[in-house]
């Protein structure tokens, strides 16, 4: 029996096709090796390989390492939903006025809220406040951005981030935290 080789993003289908066409012969797709005999079909391949597929997620599901990374991930979650509550609740002690701290605020929580697992109602009118101190989406944009100006840069900071937070799925993109640090080692964080 000849070894069919997978390419790189190949699709499964695609591959059962192939397989089917190369009988007798196998692949491994996903690790999980698949046998065609001639004549066989590629869904009845392919219908073989998701067996395979759910044989493994089963056995993982059993396996100490799952639950292992089940309590880290809820552990995480929790750890995560505290950040999300914390900043919140501290929103009212934020000086809007310092753009350093404001930065840091969003900062505190970025990370939390680009994870699916965690709640972000508590971050409800959060995008109102801001606005209450002139701070609003994706301002500082185009002729308005000062690339030399501190705080002109920060408020674009800020309104990227508050961009997010406005629309589903409230989650600020991770690329948000290498704006912060450009502009931390730019212009320093205090």
């Amino acid at each position: 029996m000849n070894e069919m080789k997978v390419g790189p993003g190949e699709h499964v289908e695609s591959a059962m096709k192939r397989l089917a066409a190369q009988a007798p012969s196998f692949c491994e797709f996903n690790g999980v090796r698949v046998e065609a005999s001639p004549g066989e079909s590629p869904a009845k391949l392919y219908e073989r390989w998701n067996a395979g597929m759910e044989e493994q997620r089963r056995k993982y599901e059993a396996s100490d390492e799952y639950k292992q990374e089940q309590l880290r991930r809820m552990k995480e979650i929790v750890q995560k939903n505290d950040a999300i509550r914390y900043a919140a609740e501290n929103l009212e002690c934020l000086d809007f006025g310092d753009m350093a701290a404001v930065l840091q605020w969003i900062d505190s929580i970025a990370d939390a809220t680009d994870d699916i697992g965690v709640d972000r109602d508590p971050l409800n009118g959060v995008a109102d406040r801001f606005a209450e101190h002139g701070l609003v989406p994706n301002m500082n944009t185009g002729p308005d951005y000062k690339k030399d100006d501190r705080d002109n840069v920060a408020k674009y900071i800020i309104g990227q981030a508050l961009s997010f937070l406005t629309r589903p799925p409230y989650a600020i993109h991770g690329v948000w935290s290498s704006f912060y640090e450009k502009w931390k080692t730019r212009f320093g964080a205090a």
